[in-house]
């Protein structure tokens, strides 16, 4: 089975109800892939303009899909390093030590913050 980081710019986009990105969700729902996010990607959602408590537990629901990966001593520390190095900003830089620790490719439509990153494989699943 296929398992993959994914960004949370992918998140907002079936959120907004994109439909390639609703057909890409598809996957992960229906158990063809693992995915999972960082806790960056979590609290990037959290912190989106929901102002009902159905739109809070839309986001719920679409997190509990996938399997969060918390932040520990090794990503916290890459994290910074790639900041150093590539002028990342620290949550982008995070996610992609997320995904280096873990040896996931990275789901993202933002190719531009991420493909500088050497050896961070960067997969863009949708236009």
């Amino acid at each position: 089975m296929n398992e993959v980081l994914l960004d949370s710019d992918i998140l907002i986009d079936h959120l907004r109800g994109y439909d390639p990105a609703r057909q890409y969700l598809q996957r992960f729902e229906a158990g063809k892939e693992q995915g999972y996010l960082s806790v960056i990607c979590v609290a990037e959602l959290a912190s989106g303009q929901m102002r009902q408590e159905a739109e809070e537990d839309k986001v719920r629901q679409l997190l509990a899909l996938f399997t969060a990966i918390d932040l520990d001593f090794a990503i916290a520390w890459r994290g910074g390093e790639i900041r150093r190095q590539y002028g990342t900003r620290l949550a982008d830089a995070l996610i992609a030590a997320t995904a280096l620790i873990r040896n996931l490719p990275l789901s993202t439509r933002n190719l531009q913050h991420f493909t500088p990153i050497e050896r961070l494989r960067v997969e863009k699943p949708y236009d």
